[in-house]
């Protein structure tokens, strides 16, 4: 039987990616990182806390095609002697997405289905593994949108380091797009498929309705 690496399409880095998603800002206590972040020994050791982010994408184009993401980063990290965020938990709604994502980057990546809809502001997320209900996002925009672009921050504010079979993957992204504030009105997530961040955890969400983004090829780290 053909292995998924033998039957789906390979797409190399670098990718181009351009779609509209949600990201949140959150503080963690340490009991709930320790519970539901998922770090293995080794990025458990390099675990260095602070604010952590919980994202949620819809991509209309990637060079692997459309799909959804839901993904948690507990906080910062310390990695190859480098400050990093680490991805521990990542569920994306394509096959294509999961076997490039692993192989380009040795991103985690998982299968669940996404389902977005709006209605005026209110907007929402309903997430499913196999037909089962797993949690939703329901989020209130406001009509305010900013110019933002990650070339302001730093390099070590955009580097995602992962731990793979060769070594430590080293990602350093780049993205522009426009951000508009929006007000959580109902998060919830069932614990066995994701780490369950409630409204008290979030201390600041925007949306970002068009964002274009450059995922590079990796840089192999020694561990």
């Amino acid at each position: 039987m053909n292995s998924p690496l033998q039957t789906v399409q390979y797409f190399p880095a670098p990718w181009q990616l351009k779609g509209t998603g949600y990201i949140f800002l959150c503080r963690f206590p340490q009991d709930f990182d320790e519970r539901y972040a998922g770090l293995s020994a080794l990025t458990a050791t390099g675990f260095k806390g602070g604010l952590g982010t919980l994202m949620v994408v819809d991509y209309a184009e990637s060079d692997a095609g459309p799909y959804q993401e839901l993904l948690f980063i507990p906080g910062r990290f310390s990695l190859g002697g480098q400050s990093c965020f680490h991805i521990p938990k990542i569920y994306v709604s394509s096959e294509a997405s999961i076997v490039n994502g692993r192989r380009n980057w040795a991103i985690p990546k998982e299968q669940a289905d996404m389902q977005f809809s709006r209605d005026g502001r209110q907007e929402s997320v309903v997430f499913s593994q196999g037909g089962q209900g797993k949690g939703r996002l329901q989020v209130s925009t406001l009509p305010l949108r900013l110019p933002v672009t990650t070339l302001l921050l730093p390099p070590t504010l955009r580097t995602f380091i992962q731990p793979a079979e060769t070594g430590l993957l080293k990602t350093v992204v780049r993205a522009s797009g426009w951000a508009q504030p929006l007000r959580v009105t109902d998060i919830r997530f069932d614990a066995d498929f994701f780490p369950p961040v409630q409204r008290e955890h979030i201390l600041l969400g925007v949306k970002v309705p068009v964002f274009h983004m450059t995922f590079p090829e990796a840089e192999l780290l020694p561990v």
